[in-house]
């Protein structure tokens, strides 16, 4: 959708790739003015957020998942 964020970097090795399937512009921003960004507009705070209480339970959930997993 328009305006979306679809990953966020917390170091410096990119480990995500993207595929457009339909016509996309992408923007990349560095951290700083992400931030910038985020004090300044509550809909890039509330995105953020929203992205990263996401990337939390995918975490929780796969943990989970390899914790179960057994070894036989």
């Amino acid at each position: 959708m328009d305006g979306d964020i679809f990953a966020r970097e917390n170091g410096e090795t990119h480990r995500f790739t993207a595929e457009a399937v339909v016509k996309t512009t992408v923007r990349v921003m560095r951290r700083a003015s992400l931030e910038v960004a985020a004090d300044i507009d509550i809909v890039v705070w509330r995105n953020l957020l929203g992205l990263t209480t996401d990337n939390l339970q995918h975490a929780k959930n796969h943990m989970l998942l390899l914790g179960r997993k057994s070894l036989t």
